[in-house]
């Protein structure tokens, strides 16, 4: 599972069959997405967005144990069905001001690819973003890597959402020594 830009068009390019639009053609290759999902979630007054193929689910967390001495960004584990799952701070992860909100139960994107098993922490979700490719803008030069590009989600009056490149999310993650329990 990987994610690279078209060189032609700037266009995220996602290889994974579980993703809605991805396809083998007929010599067994992956062919090129004609369209992107993504799962949008809030954390503060931002809304980010990543493609649904690294989305494995989305839970609530009731408890979180601690990490001593963990990186910021990680906030915690958690069990999920046996497995234990890093609790990642997206917002620290990108050096972002806005935090998440702390009160009650948490809800975590969970993200699943190549050997990495984490949640990130989100306020709240929107429903899922179909067919997206052609409304996403591209981000300007000097832009954190991690942002792909822009998309206006016209139904919460106007709001922005930053989309979130997936391969290079998983490697600032995996940079975290974010493994799969398994692994």
């Amino acid at each position: 599972m990987s994610s690279e830009r078209d060189a032609n068009s700037g266009s995220l390019t996602s290889f994974d069959s579980r993703a809605s639009g991805r396809h083998r053609n007929a010599s067994g290759a992956q062919a090129r997405a004609e369209y992107i999902n993504l799962c949008a979630f809030w954390i503060g007054e931002r809304c980010f967005a990543i493609d649904t193929w690294l989305v494995g689910e989305v839970v609530s967390v009731e408890n979180c144990i601690q990490v001593p001495l963990a990186p910021l960004a990680l906030r915690g584990v958690f069990n999920l069905r046996g497995d234990a799952v890093p609790l990642i701070s997206l917002s620290a992860v990108l050096n972002l001001r806005s935090q998440e909100r702390s009160e009650g139960a948490t809800i975590a994107v969970v993200l699943r690819a190549k050997d990495m098993l984490a949640a990130l922490i989100a306020d709240r979700m929107e429903p899922v973003l179909t067919d997206v490719r052609e409304r996403i803008t591209p981000p300007a030069n000097g832009e954190d890597p991690v942002i792909f590009g822009f998309l206006e989600l016209a139904s919460k009056g106007r709001s922005i959402v930053s989309v979130l490149e997936s391969s290079a999310l998983v490697e600032r993650l995996l940079g975290l020594n974010v493994k799969a329990a398994n692994a």
